[in-house]
């Protein structure tokens, strides 16, 4: 039965801001024109049993897992296990089975349990028995069971050398691959409860089915553990960033959805915005060239701001997106914005004080000249510096590379550059003494004597008393006091010249006269 609205009420209930900004969408929301790709994944995961999704950082790969395809299989007799991720280490004084299974019981047994002794010995066959043992509602007689695991890339990259431990793992997933059926502890086990193929659905055993996604940067780390899985992971699927023609349902769709008009040529305006990069050449310096795609991310902390700087103006009485508003729109400062909320949420979750990590971005990440740069160094020591990384690359910040051994990374999109530098100026100078903002600004420019500061504008610190400033404010102070020294000594010697230079022509006077007078 279809409910009708009063304008009050549909202003308070529907008005809500469509756009996720720069998260994931979760299950049971909307994702914007999907629909095709969740619909070709699913079915390629039923027909083929074990699928590999990949795609550029950005596309959108959690988002499509999440929202779409999972109610999709759901719909098809499918139970989603997950999503899980293998990127949970587990406390140094644990001894478990195996680190990768240990984290896929923390995402998939977690949640009934926060005792990590009862997973450290724990099978990959054990946790998925237990899984679907313990699933709430129960499974159907009918269900079968698709384990997802999201970010896969991480199985290569957080620790390249524990090749025994990957092998051990992949092992384990081909196995139950090919022989899991619920409630046998052993392969020997699940072989006497096989039925053939046409025997009648309700007495067939659960089999498993598999889903794996992961940046396809790092599709080539594979190769070693491929032949372990059935399929040797022939079945693929490759998830792209939107065309223009896409981006421009994902801008319009969702605020007609609310009963807002997103006209055409704001659509336009602002997808032209968006589809850019910056390409640099030997012979020509870089500049922002037009592209055929847009980035999902970027499109939805764009829009998200858009929508609230609309509903502010007009006081939440809005009923259309002009291209006044997207002329108007500063998408560096939705940029920033979500610069900003990512740093702060990755200073309060892993400890880091959050000015390390600004200064880690523009130091590190942004040359002086205002260019991506890549590093291998990490913004804090241990395992807080690995896991501030990992909340980063979660929150689409910056992106990594691993090559011989070593992984670099690097500011996710040219765009992020402006945004880097305006938040941490602005954050800087809501939180920093006037030298200190100073000191960031020498550094940034090139350290020029010129910004120097004068030694009583700085701080009296005891020696050995400056572990709480970063390395820029100590190299500026110490910098500072250099030139101070400096500009004494060039003083005193200056002083010393001019007094010699008074005494010679005292003498030369004295000869003078005394020649005159001896004449």
């Amino acid at each position: 039965m279809k409910i009708e609205t009063t304008p009050a009420t549909w202003m308070t209930s529907s008005r809500t801001n469509p756009y996720v900004g720069p998260r994931a969408f979760q299950p049971g929301e909307h994702l914007p024109n999907r629909e095709r790709e969740a619909s070709e994944l699913a079915n390629l995961v039923i027909a083929e049993r074990v699928v590999l999704l990949h795609s550029p950082s950005g596309a959108g790969k959690t988002s499509l897992i999440q929202s779409a395809v999972m109610g999709i299989l759901a719909e098809n007799s499918f139970r989603p296990l997950g999503p899980a991720r293998v990127d949970k280490l587990p406390p140094p004084d644990l001894q478990v089975h195996n680190r990768y299974v240990y984290s896929l019981a923390l995402y998939l047994l977690g949640q009934r349990s926060t005792d990590p002794q009862l997973f450290a010995s724990c099978t990959l066959r054990q946790v998925l028995d237990r899984a679907m043992r313990e699933a709430d509602p129960p499974f159907g007689a009918q269900q079968q069971p698709v384990l997802l695991i999201d970010q896969f890339e991480e199985a290569l990259t957080l620790d390249p050398t524990d090749w025994e431990q990957k092998t051990e793992f992949f092992e384990e997933l081909g196995s139950e691959l090919s022989n899991f059926a619920m409630g046998c502890d052993a392969p020997d086990q699940a072989s006497e409860v096989r039925v053939p193929d046409d025997a009648p659905e309700h007495i067939r055993p659960h089999r498993l089915w598999l889903l794996l996604a992961m940046r396809e940067d790092y599709m080539g780390g594979l190769e070693p553990y491929r032949k372990l899985l059935p399929g040797h992971l022939r079945a693929r699927y490759r998830l792209d960033f939107l065309n223009h023609h896409e981006a421009r349902l994902a801008i319009q769709g969702p605020a007609e959805d609310r009963g807002v008009r997103f006209s055409d040529a704001g659509a336009q305006a602002l997808i032209e915005r968006l589809a850019m990069t910056k390409v640099s050449s030997p012979d020509h310096p870089s500049e922002w060239q037009p592209t055929p795609y847009v980035e999902p991310v970027q499109l939805q902390v764009v829009c998200h701001r858009l929508w609230r700087d609309a509903k502010e103006a007009s006081h939440g009485g809005f009923d259309a997106i002009s291209i006044d508003h997207v002329k108007a729109a500063d998408i560096d400062d939705a940029l920033s914005r979500f610069y900003g909320d990512g740093v702060a949420e990755a200073a309060r979750t892993t400890g880091v004080s959050e000015q390390t990590i600004r200064d880690w971005f523009e130091n590190q990440l942004i040359t002086t000249q205002g260019f991506r740069s890549q590093t291998v160094t990490r913004p804090a020591p241990g395992e807080e510096g690995g896991q501030l990384l990992r909340l980063l690359e979660d929150t689409h910040l910056i992106r990594a590379d691993t090559r011989a051994q070593n992984t670099w990374y690097e500011l996710e999109h040219d765009r992020l550059i402006r945004a880097v530098r305006k938040s941490n100026d602005v954050w800087r100078w809501a939180h920093l003494l006037p030298w200190q903002v100073t000191a960031h600004d020498w550094q940034r420019s090139g350290r020029p004597k010129a910004l120097l500061a004068p030694v009583r504008e700085l701080p009296r610190l005891a020696p050995g008393k400056d572990e709480d400033l970063t390395a820029t404010e100590r190299e500026f102070r110490a910098a500072s006091v250099e030139e101070a020294r400096r500009g004494r000594l060039m003083w005193a010697v200056r002083s010393a010249v001019r007094m010699l230079a008074v005494l010679c022509l005292v003498q030369t006077v004295a000869i003078v006269v005394l020649i005159i007078l001896l004449v």
